[in-house]
């Protein structure tokens, strides 16, 4: 019976999820040519901090001090479940578009925020045409004064630990000069998972930490810096046994 009644809380809190990101979606695309970058961004995080909210997660958000809220960054980090980028641009406080693979593009309505918004496609099959696009489409991005926001790991975690960052992402960050935000978030394995349906209603906690300068690292040491500051992070808020489906 508490498995049932779970289900059904769940499948509510999705449906009232949806009830808002779609015709939320719907608007934010009619409006943004009609308002223009700087008037359309804090209805962005409004409508971000909504998705997260209507399906039953709180945010606390630290950010350093050091992070400037003018300047751009390559804001990375852990990958959990389809929240994550409404979590990520939510706590951001700043304008930043995602790097998403090509194929999320073609989801609907979904894919339509993306396309209206200019998120870069990153290839799903790597090629030399599609890391070339990806590297100008960036810095594009960058020289327009938003910073990025990566999910080196990927994919999505399958067992709430850190996967192995790829390494493409930062040797384009060694040429695009922004500095590195490693962000670490904390909760959301339990709140959802990728291989489940249950949403577990709780709180997710966001650090924004301080920025990892590019300049004289290898794309190497870059990786294993931003690595090991959200993995500490990771394991100093304690075990994350798998919450039962």
């Amino acid at each position: 019976m508490s498995d049932l009644g779970a289900n059904v809380r769940s499948t509510f809190r999705w449906a009232i999820s949806f009830a808002h990101f779609i015709p939320a979606t719907l608007l934010l695309v009619a409006l943004r040519p009609l308002l223009g970058p700087r008037l359309i961004e804090p209805l962005l995080r409004l409508y971000s901090r909504n998705v997260v909210r209507l399906a039953g997660m709180r945010l606390e958000v630290e950010r350093s001090p050091r992070i400037d809220a003018g300047a751009k960054y390559l804001f990375l980090s852990n990958h959990v479940n389809v929240f994550d980028p409404f979590v990520v641009y939510a706590s951001l406080g700043q304008r930043a578009r995602g790097l998403e693979l090509e194929s999320h593009f073609d989801v609907p309505v979904y894919g339509w925020l993306m396309r209206a918004f200019g998120n870069v496609p990153v290839p799903d099959r790597p090629s030399r045409e599609g890391l070339a696009r990806l590297d100008r489409e960036a810095r594009d991005r960058l020289d327009r004064g938003y910073s990025l926001v990566i999910f080196p790991e990927g994919t999505r975690t399958r067992d709430g630990s850190l996967s192995p960052f790829r390494s493409g992402v930062f040797r384009l960050a060694t040429r695009w000069g922004a500095a590195i935000v490693p962000v670490s978030m904390t909760g959301a394995f339990e709140f959802q998972q990728v291989s489940g349906f249950r949403l577990r209603p709780g709180v997710v906690r966001v650090r924004l930490h301080d920025p990892i300068e590019v300049d004289g690292r290898t794309p190497d040491q870059l990786s294993a810096l931003a690595f090991e500051v959200i993995r500490s992070e990771m394991d100093s808020s304690g075990p994350r046994p798998r919450p039962p489906r």
